[in-house]
């Protein structure tokens, strides 16, 4: 929560430098009016009831890391300052061993999801030029993300061993749920208008039905997200490598 908060502050410390900036005549055209569009892929790491995780998923008993991929289409309202809509398709996996009367019994799960959100971006660099009244940006950057959207999911929950069915969630038609989202990431442009990115984001979600298992822990369930794309931008200059 203390992190959640941090980042909505510098959002809103942004949004006032960027302000100020243009009330005091500073005008900074590169990506003024930067429309984008970016496609990435990489790796989920589920954190349920049904992991076998030790919080970072460094020493898991079983393989949990899945694959997932989005789209994004935005905007760059001003140098430090941008927005995302993002379509992501993704597959959360997990393993964990119960015992029930002593009898060990390994329990997995699949999740398949799609989330449709909305995000907004700080640019801590692009933010620090504009402090200091500059508009001589790098040609890379790091950035805040913050934003909120819906998951719609559907859960499996089984035996691993034996394949045998314990719990099924939005089979016949998929569950929806509020997620709220906040990450980092760096971004390289590589020509004017197009530029590579890595990314760390949290999806939170307040239910514990992602693994179609309930009430282990009084965590939400969650996942988290390594993810690398290219954007190309539409509109606007950008300062780059090459």
């Amino acid at each position: 929560m203390k992190i959640l908060l941090s980042i909505i502050c510098s959002l809103f410390f942004v949004a006032y430098i960027n302000a100020q900036g243009k009330s005091e005549g500073t005008q900074c055209y590169d990506m003024q009016t930067g429309w984008f569009a970016g496609v990435a892929g990489g790796q989920l790491l589920p954190y349920t009831d049904v992991t076998s995780y030790d919080g970072f998923h460094f020493t898991e008993q079983y393989n949990e890391v899945s694959g997932g991929y989005a789209i994004r289409f935005g905007k760059h309202w001003a140098p430090a300052f941008s927005s995302n809509l993002e379509v992501f398709d993704g597959r959360l996996d997990g393993t964990k061993m119960f015992y029930t009367n002593d009898y060990p019994t390994d329990q997995a799960f699949t999740c398949n999801f799609w989330t449709l959100s909305a995000d907004f971006q700080a640019h801590l660099f692009k933010l620090t030029n504009i402090t200091n009244r500059s508009c001589k940006f790098l040609p890379f950057d790091i950035y805040g993300r913050l934003g909120a959207g819906a998951t719609f999911y559907r859960a499996q929950q089984r035996i691993a061993t034996t394949g045998v069915v314990v719990s099924e969630v939005g089979m016949d038609k998929r569950e929806m749920v509020f997620t709220y989202i906040f990450g980092f990431g760096s971004e390289i442009n590589i020509l004017p208008m197009l530029s590579i990115y890595g990314e760390y984001s949290w999806y939170n979600t307040p239910t514990d039905l992602l693994d179609a298992r309930e009430g282990i822990t009084n965590s939400d369930d969650a996942f988290g997200s390594f993810m690398g794309g290219i954007k190309f931008y539409f509109g606007g200059k950008n300062c780059s490598i090459f």
